[in-house]
């Protein structure tokens, strides 16, 4: 009898079938971390952007509370698209966006490029540019404090924040 070097087709088979099986189970799992850290990093983003908003309050607090800043309708803080977050003689707000804290040197931008644009503040789930957002930035009780306004309500019950946007009008989670 001759001594045969090598596998039979059966074991090749049952390799292949239990690595597919692996397979199988491994990528929605790898699938599904990588979705949970993009978005566990947005909401880090969104909580840079709050703490940058802070600041700006804080340096700019007797042109908020002055009224300086936000005069016009397009930058006060209005809620559910008729109530105004500073009608409470005690608040003072404007609503900033993500620009303007770029222009101003409280957000850095990014020197990597995506989708084309270099030095833009991108979302890192989808790689499109945050510019745009906007933050209510006020002042209570001689304080400064921010909030995140969202693009939809899932975004902020997942990050925990207080306003977002429901196409033209914003509300309260």
């Amino acid at each position: 009898m001759k001594n045969r070097n090598g596998f039979t087709l059966v074991e090749l088979l049952a390799v292949v079938v239990l690595l597919s099986v692996l397979l199988v189970m491994a990528v929605p799992a790898v699938l599904s971390f990588t979705s949970r850290m993009k978005q566990d990093m947005f909401c880090n983003k969104v909580e840079t952007v709050v703490k940058s908003a802070q600041l700006y309050g804080q340096d700019n607090m007797s042109s908020i509370v002055n009224g300086k800043v936000g005069k016009s309708s397009s930058d006060s803080c209005i809620v559910n698209a008729t109530q105004r977050l500073d009608t409470d003689p005690g608040i003072k707000c404007v609503k900033i966006n993500v620009t303007a804290l770029l222009a101003k040197g409280y957000l850095s931008k990014e020197s990597a490029t995506k989708n084309g644009t270099p030095n833009d503040f991108f979302d890192p789930r989808d790689g499109t540019s945050m510019k745009g957002n906007y933050v209510f930035t006020y002042i209570k009780n001689k304080r400064p404090y921010a909030a995140y306004v969202f693009n939809n309500r899932k975004d902020a019950t997942k990050c925990g924040g207080s306003y977002y946007m429901n196409g033209t009008s914003i509300s309260t989670v």
